[in-house]
């Protein structure tokens, strides 16, 4: 499971700025104020919160769960409800042909198609399971480094969005090249930047 398995995906960040003294228990509940709740409507398409990693489908997140020393160690759960193409236009038209036989009508105007699409739309996101995905997150808050076990967009902006509006902080990514830049100014690499070449690297 997640940073247990075999063999991961990562995307590295970090975060900025650094936490103050005490920051750890704000924190905690700053992480329960944003964690993830059944959505009150059963209409939204797209539900995002922190859980519990070892436990992500209860609403409770024990400390125990998520706090190891400095480290956060948590899951950011996404709830997407996915209402398909056909299945909305068979619906849409089906309601449109009922329209017509009840407002004894020849045709139907622009705008009471886009109501009865709107409606359709509803209804089936109301009817529809939403389906939970689960990604794993763990950040120092000494250091400010932080790893998401993913490298897909959508899930990294998710992430980004939520640990912005949870703590006050960014994300801020950490590429290859910017590893070699601080190994550059430490002195601790043998090779500057601008000596390396693509055939280094082979």
């Amino acid at each position: 499971m997640g940073f247990f398995s075999s063999s991961i995906a990562i995307t590295r960040y970090h975060a900025e700025p650094e936490p103050t003294d005490g920051f750890r228990d704000k924190a905690v509940d700053l992480i329960q104020q944003n964690s993830f709740r059944e959505p009150f409507s059963q209409a939204l398409e797209l539900s995002v919160g922190w859980a519990s990693p070892l436990e992500p489908f209860v609403d409770e997140i024990p400390y125990q769960d998520i706090v190891f020393d400095n480290y956060f160690y948590l899951a950011m759960r996404v709830d997407t409800k996915r209402v398909s193409a056909a299945l909305l236009k068979k619906q849409r038209l089906l309601a449109e042909q009922k329209a017509k036989v009840e407002k004894n009508l020849k045709f139907i105007s622009k705008a009471l198609k886009e109501e009865i699409k709107d409606r359709v739309m509803l209804d089936l996101l109301t009817r529809t399971l939403a389906v939970p995905q689960v990604t794993e997150f763990i950040w120092d808050i000494e250091t400010g480094h932080a790893m998401l076990l993913s490298i897909q967009d959508k899930a990294r902006g998710l992430l980004e969005e939520l640990f912005e509006k949870t703590f006050g902080r960014k994300l801020v990514p950490v590429l290859p090249v910017t590893i070699a830049q601080e190994f550059e100014k430490q002195g601790d690499h043998p090779l500057t930047l601008d000596e390396i070449t693509p055939g280094a690297w082979i």
